[in-house]
């Protein structure tokens, strides 16, 4: 209870030497102001600097500060090995969603869930066509409707 007391006290005085401060003119933000040019670039500069140091940090192994032949040869293995996987994160992915067991196997049962909800987002009445109706109804005349007129091009 007691630093209840003390943190509500202090809270109300924080308060209250806010309030006598004089408060300061704010500015209201120009509208339309473009950041500086080379904004991106600032941005792409140091996104390059901190991924440097999270591959320094990585691969060199004898903490000198620099990648030596060795370290390099083991950074361009390890991308090797990535560019070989990589194309299967999709498809770990999917597997994912997918197997519900975990056992890396899309079973009979697995397969028929994904099917079937596959189904009923394509088309829906559980994948069927309600009384083998077309969905926006029947064509007029039973023919396919007209294609709509080309708009005229600009002239010159």
């Amino acid at each position: 209870m007691k630093k209840m007391l003390i943190m509500l006290a202090t809270l109300c005085a924080a308060f209250a030497i806010n309030a006598q401060e004089a408060p300061e003119a704010k500015k209201a933000p120009e509208k339309n102001v473009r950041p500086p040019r080379n904004g991106g670039q600032t941005m792409m500069l140091e996104r390059i600097k901190k991924d440097a140091s999270e591959l320094l940090a990585l691969y060199d192994a004898d903490g000198d500060g620099k990648i030596n032949d060795a370290e390099k040869e083991n950074f361009k293995k390890d991308m090797e090995v990535y560019k070989k996987l990589q194309k299967y994160n999709r498809t770990l992915m999917m597997l994912d969603a997918v197997d519900a067991n975990n056992d890396m196997v899309i079973d009979a049962e697995e397969a028929k869930k994904v099917k079937d909800a596959m189904e009923k987002m394509l088309l829906p009445q559980g994948g069927r066509r309600p009384n083998g109706q077309r969905p926006n109804g029947p064509r007029p005349n039973g023919k396919r409707p007209a294609a709509a007129p080309k708009a005229p091009e600009a002239a010159e």
